[in-house]
């Protein structure tokens, strides 16, 4: 398996599968993290377009230092904000190399799960969901790239621009609320 290091120096030179194949390791958490902090599967996919679009824009700026999710993940939620404040979606075109190829769109994978799948969810994944929509976008924001995303508090921080103890005891609270929204649901 190549690292996403690799796959950024090789894009840059301009192999062009390289960058696909960055969109393929790394689409369906952005898209599921997209989708946790808009609510909506049409706006998380503009989020998701719109994050691919700018760090295909944005590669040469990507500090091989960082971990390339934390990155994506950062792009993500701006275009979130941007695209909640705008609600415009960005042209496909965008994607499209000097060769005429399109890296996206052949990278783009189906969000409708499968039939085990829906057979594997339970009741209480359902319950969370709806809990989770309760909570305000910083709330989601935090849990998300939490549990979801696995990123640690600083991470969290650096993604958010907050320090650790502001994301530590967003945290805190968002649980707290999300706990009590859980025990008041009927049963």
């Amino acid at each position: 398996m190549t690292d996403d290091s690799e796959l950024v120096v090789r894009s840059l030179d301009g192999d062009e599968k390289a960058f696909a194949e960055l969109v393929r390791m790394h689409i369906d958490h952005v898209y599921a993290f997209s989708l946790r902090l808009v609510s909506d599967k049409d706006t998380a996919e503009d989020v998701t377009q719109q994050t691919f679009v700018n760090a295909w824009k944005r590669l040469s700026s990507y500090d091989t230092k960082r971990r390339l999710i934390t990155w994506l993940l950062a792009i993500a939620r701006n275009a979130a904000i941007d695209i909640l404040r705008k609600k415009k979606s960005v042209p496909l075109s965008y994607f499209d190399t000097a060769s005429g190829n399109n890296v996206l769109i052949d990278t783009i994978a189906d969000a409708e799960p499968l039939p085990d799948e829906l057979f594997a969810r339970q009741e209480l994944v359902g319950e969370l969901e709806k809990a989770l929509q309760q909570l305000s976008l910083p709330e989601r924001e935090v849990l998300t790239l939490h549990y979801e995303e696995g990123l640690t508090f600083d991470e969290i921080a650096e993604i958010l621009t907050k320090s650790r103890n502001t994301v530590k005891s967003q945290h805190l609270r968002a649980l707290q609320k999300l706990r009590s929204i859980l025990i008041a649901r009927p049963v």
